[in-house]
């Protein structure tokens, strides 16, 4: 994997597209799934008291930063 950035290079606009992503498909799941598959722990929020959409935003917000930090290690490492 890292072998690939270094020979094709490193897109800076990639997480900006990855952290929508991740926000669009939590509340899509959330949506269309049931709490029997709880697919990425959406449903994660009856277990901690929590409300729906404020979990789902905390959720996705840590996902986001988690690229987010990604993408600066691999901006640093792998820009051109």
């Amino acid at each position: 994997f890292l072998y690939l950035i270094q020979k094709l290079g490193y897109d800076k606009r990639g997480w900006r597209f990855q952290s929508l992503l991740t926000y669009l498909l939590a509340f899509v799941t959330w949506g269309l799934t049931s709490r029997e598959q709880n697919v990425n722990f959406v449903f994660q929020y009856i277990d901690l008291g929590l409300n729906p959409y404020l979990y789902l935003i905390l959720l996705a917000s840590a996902v986001s930063t988690i690229v987010f930090l990604t993408h600066l290690f691999l901006y640093k490492f792998f820009n051109r």
